[in-house]
């Protein structure tokens, strides 16, 4: 695997915010057709099998999360960032998929991957995970379809279990009728990024990022109804402690439909932090300190130490 690769490897970066903090270095790989950033303290004192896996949203990638070695740096020594597929670096047609859960599968595959490298270089692993949107969506699914998944805790950002864009009628019925005969044409995901945050430098890098897309085909929004619909519908099944953290200004997925899904899921150890003022990307707004102490204290709260 390459290292000591460039700290901001050309993403773009919001203004103002935070690069790698001194002394962490990047790292990429590939495996499986999929594109994955590695943020890590100096070999030398790199000690802690501790580590935050992150699971971006649609149309966007890792590389929009390098502030949070920044943020996590007293709590972590790694972040382990993954490119879904069609997404960022990784292999695929843009925001295209034949069947959801194949992203499930990859989340799947990238938490056993890096279990792997933690144990591999200090006997054991302790990996948290940070699931915004998409990806939030597609953390439940995969902590309800495996288990046995060796995830310490969870903290998930305006999962995706109810949309608010507003999509023409034209363009619903169109995608419906074109997912079996024509599921790979590229349609516009209707997202707004100035409804992302309202911290214009984040919405202004938003649309500067080449890696970035608003592309959605008809197969994978049939496919994302589908799994929003039945990912909705768990009431039980999940282990990992949750933590869950709501925009109440969310003005692209649903934040009644979280609270409800927060509400009913039988778990002995969830939690649910609302941020009333907050846009959808509560870890990109202003005022977003608060949010990663609210996620710092949940890792501590379930790390191995305590």
């Amino acid at each position: 695997m390459p290292k000591g690769l460039s700290p901001h490897l050309g993403f773009v970066q919001p203004r103002g915010f935070p690069g790698l903090p001194e002394g962490w270095f990047s790292e990429w790989e590939t495996f499986e057709g999929l594109f994955a950033l590695l943020h890590h303290v100096d070999e030398n004192t790199w000690t802690s099998p501790r580590a935050l896996i992150v699971f971006h949203g649609l149309g966007e990638h890792g590389g929009r999360y390098l502030h949070f070695p920044h943020y996590f740096k007293d709590s972590v020594q790694s972040v382990y960032c993954v490119d879904f597929r069609g997404h960022g670096r990784s292999e695929g047609l843009r925001g295209h998929v034949d069947h959801f859960d194949v992203l499930v599968d990859d989340a799947i595959l990238s938490i056993r991957r890096l279990d792997e490298r933690l144990k591999k270089r200090f006997g054991r692993s302790e990996i948290h995970v940070f699931a915004h949107s998409m990806g939030g969506m597609i953390a439940l699914r995969a902590f309800h379809k495996d288990p046995n998944l060796p995830v310490k805790s969870a903290s998930i950002s305006s999962p995706l279990l109810g949309i608010r864009v507003e999509v023409p009628l034209a363009k619903r019925t169109a995608a419906h009728l074109l997912s079996k005969v024509w599921g790979s044409l590229q349609l516009s995901s209707e997202l707004d990024p100035q409804t992302l945050s309202h911290d214009q430098a984040v919405s202004e890098a938003y649309i500067a990022d080449r890696l970035v897309h608003r592309k959605l085909t008809p197969r994978f929004y049939a496919e994302l109804l589908r799994a929003i619909t039945d990912t909705a519908s768990f009431s039980g099944g999940i282990t990992v402690p949750l933590q869950f953290l709501v925009a109440m200004q969310d003005k692209v997925i649903d934040s009644k439909s979280v609270l409800k899904f927060a509400k009913k899921l039988k778990s002995r150890n969830k939690e649910v932090k609302t941020y009333p003022e907050f846009f959808h990307e509560v870890v990109n707004e202003i005022g977003k300190e608060r949010v990663f102490e609210d996620i710092r204290t949940w890792i501590t709260k379930h790390s191995a130490t305590n």
